[in-house]
């Protein structure tokens, strides 16, 4: 099992404290393609360096992220609008990211509560 560190802004980092997310995007580069399931994520706030451990209990792989969305478990989907979805993440990746790299789906659950 190898441990990942990922760092989120207060948003998303405040969605997973609060247990509203479980599934965390990201483009599918060198760094992401070394994670696998059973892996250990710690998530770092950008904002204070608190931290929340997970394990990942599922990847999904895509070509882009309006790809990625109908492919993520049900329980992960009824979390977020897909349009609430795709806006965030455009928020921090361009159409040439994800052209270039793929899109990654790690679905997980909070571990140590």
């Amino acid at each position: 099992m190898a441990v990942h560190e990922l760092h989120l802004h207060e948003g998303p980092f405040g969605k997973i404290l609060r247990g509203e997310k479980h599934c965390e995007s990201r483009l599918f580069d060198e760094k992401r393609q070394k994670i696998r399931v059973g892996d250990e994520i710690v998530f770092i706030s950008r904002d204070d360096g608190q931290e929340i451990r997970a394990c990942v209990t599922a990847l999904v792989r895509a070509a882009r992220f309006a790809a990625l969305y109908p492919c993520l478990p049900e329980a992960v989907r009824e979390q977020e609008i897909e349009d609430d979805f795709l806006a965030e993440l455009r928020r921090y990746y361009t159409v040439d990211d994800e052209l270039r790299w793929g899109v990654l789906g790690i679905v997980f659950e909070r571990v140590g509560l």
